[in-house]
């Protein structure tokens, strides 16, 4: 008789667990998954994104830092050194794809020997560049934005040297901070899955044990009760 109870009760439990409204449920506890890890990797995507920039525009700026502190407190840095300096910075530094030294009207000093990007001059003379290089002359102020040239995606920041009539163009290639991009955003995202699962899971066995259940058992002996 009790394994004629076990057998009854495990067949209702299966039925109970596939049944319309377990059904139901999942469907909907999936529908809710899906929206709330969509709405959290979206997030962690403009989050990260804004981190990739802002560390990308820190280093396209140092040297542009390094000349003005050197403008300042060396009385006798001038052209030369700023050379010599824009040299050393471009060879050093793999993600860096160019770094010009110019003057107030945007002539090219030095940087294009260095420089790992094909067409120096047309660079410079893009609409957008020449745009850039007067507004930080004239307004004496940083301008730092992201720019696609040659099919090669990369980060552009040009900066005027206090006292002197000199300025920098420095060009950081985006392309190694875009794939650590995506690859955190993958990782995030599985971490993200893999939690909301786990979570969806436990709460629908224990929605099912405390609610699902019972009912399905009950509307099972009305079911028997009616024949």
């Amino acid at each position: 008789m009790r394994k004629v109870m076990s057998g009854a009760f495990n067949h209702h439990l299966l039925r109970s667990f596939v049944g319309p409204t377990a059904r139901d449920l999942a469907l909907k506890m999936l529908a809710l998954l899906i929206v709330i890890t969509a709405f959290q990797s979206v997030t962690d995507y403009y989050q990260l994104r804004d981190v990739m920039f802002a560390s990308v525009e820190q280093r396209a700026a140092a040297v542009s830092d390094h000349l003005s502190m050197r403008a300042q407190h060396d009385g006798d840095f001038g052209p030369g050194e700023a050379a010599q300096a824009v040299t050393r910075e471009a060879i050093w530094h793999g993600d860096v794809l160019a770094i010009y030294l110019i003057d107030s009207a945007g002539r090219l000093l030095t940087g294009e020997e260095t420089a790992r990007i094909p067409d120096t001059q047309g660079f410079l003379a893009d609409p957008q560049m020449r745009t850039a290089i007067s507004a930080g002359f004239i307004l004496d102020r940083p301008q730092s934005f992201e720019m696609s040239f040659g099919g090669i995606d990369s980060w552009v920041y040009v900066a005027a040297v206090p006292g002197e009539e000199l300025g920098t163009v420095s060009i950081v290639d985006l392309r190694p901070a875009r794939a650590e991009l995506t690859a955190s955003i993958f990782a995030s995202l599985f971490r993200r899955v893999v939690t909301a699962i786990v979570l969806m899971v436990a709460l629908f066995f224990l929605l099912h044990r405390s609610v699902i259940g019972p009912i399905e058992r009950l509307a099972t002996a009305v079911r028997a009760s009616g024949r």
